[in-house]
């Protein structure tokens, strides 16, 4: 599943906490404003914030994650296991921070993410703030506007910059809906989150399903149940401290798809070479299921000479992209099944094209020490694009050698 995804499900039950700068909405009548505060607990309740943990379910396609969530004042932490089911992550997305635990990694997102991540949750909060009229900034506009036969109200959010729309229905009390300009993949895009089957826990109304669409496009559902109330402490939402040595693990791999892009000699234009695959991907409607894989065909430790190397610059896909048009994958694009492995794997952290060689040449003596003979190509998954504004000293990779 992509980070991206994980993190937008992160940022989607919304905040009672007050905006770090003064935000500005577009506020409706008085009846409106007093039938909000009551739905949220009353005035003392919408003050205090909410404070949770319950159960999450997130799809998008064919790709499923479960897990739990615990939510303090605008940020939460998941908890929950990749699709391949062998390791689990931890993540944190909001007000507090942005980052994820992947197994001994600590991962911190890359800037464009980051700024997704902050845009978002600052726009959740102002979708339960809005009826608080003594906090600073907020005003009396409205728009009216009719959808699908119905009447609605927009409140448009701006606070340094302008945050998105939130869409109210008037008779219920609550806000629906809410639409907002990102920037995710390197490209503007237009998101909108449907909310709905407001359940009262809490002491407040919790939307428990969203249903979210990029440019206009069905992209993700998410569910949550089994709330309990509890206090969680900010000291939850810290981001743990990287660990500089790490070490070789056991793991097994399913079988998974991927599309691929050939690349010659050294590293350093893995990044170009993810976004043309990337931009193909896009191209045939696919959806990505998972962070970029380097399949190491000729590469350290056997190949010392960075010159001589064959890497394919990879993508895990859809099923779907088997049935591309004739000729799609041909030339330096090629599609194919990495079958389900147990290997070996190391983390690094830091510069990937300097690691590179490092861990290849670790994992090469532990499977000796083991006993064991490596079966197909090294496998390199980058958890961050090397192009995404992530300091290089911050990156993180690890390493697979598949064996016997």
């Amino acid at each position: 599943i992509s980070y991206t995804l994980a993190l937008t499900t992160a940022l989607t039950l919304g905040s009672c906490k007050k905006p770090e700068k003064d935000t500005v909405v577009a506020a409706p009548s008085n009846d409106v404003v007093s039938g909000a505060i009551e739905l949220g607990g009353g005035m003392a309740r919408l003050k205090k914030g909410s404070s949770f943990s319950a159960r999450f379910m997130a799809e998008q396609g064919r790709v499923k994650i479960k897990g739990t969530i615990r939510y303090r004042h605008g940020s939460q932490l998941l908890k929950y296991f990749n699709p391949t089911g062998d390791t689990e992550l931890h993540q944190v997305a909001g007000v507090s921070g942005c980052w994820l635990k992947y197994d001994q990694a600590v991962i911190p997102c890359p800037a464009e993410e980051r700024a997704h991540a902050m845009k978002l949750a600052r726009l959740m909060e102002a979708s339960h703030i809005w009826p608080l009229k003594e906090i600073k900034g907020l005003t009396t506009r409205e728009n009216d506007v009719n959808m699908g036969g119905k009447m609605f109200k927009t409140l448009t959010v701006t606070a340094d910059q302008e945050l998105g729309t939130l869409i109210m229905d008037p008779e219920a009390y609550r806000v629906v809906g809410l639409e907002m300009q990102t920037k995710l993949d390197g490209k503007v895009r237009q998101l909108k989150v449907g909310l709905s089957n407001f359940k009262k826990n809490c002491g407040t109304a919790i939307p428990t399903k969203r249903e979210y669409s990029l440019d206009g496009k069905p992209y993700l559902v998410e569910k949550i149940s089994g709330l309990i109330c509890e206090t969680v402490e900010q000291s939850v939402m810290a981001e743990p401290k990287q660990v500089a040595h790490l070490k070789v693990d056991l793991k097994h791999t399913a079988n998974i798809n991927l599309a691929c892009l050939k690349l010659k000699g050294p590293l350093d234009h893995v990044g170009g070479a993810l976004d043309k695959i990337g931009a193909k991907i896009r191209d045939l409607k696919l959806i990505t299921e998972g962070p970029a894989q380097l399949v190491h065909r000729k590469g350290p430790p056997r190949v010392k000479a960075p010159a001589r190397w064959v890497t394919d610059i990879c993508y895990p896909v859809e099923d779907k992209a088997w049935n591309a048009p004739k000729g799609t994958w041909s030339g330096d694009f090629k599609l194919f099944e990495r079958l389900g492995d147990e290997y070996l794997r190391v983390f690094g952290v830091g510069d990937y094209i300097k690691n590179t060689p490092i861990l290849a040449e670790t994992l090469v003596k532990e499977a000796k020490k083991m006993k064991r003979k490596q079966v197909r190509s090294m496998v390199q998954v980058l958890h961050m694009h090397p192009k995404g504004g992530t300091p290089t000293d911050q990156l993180v990779s690890e390493m697979h050698l598949p064996m016997d």
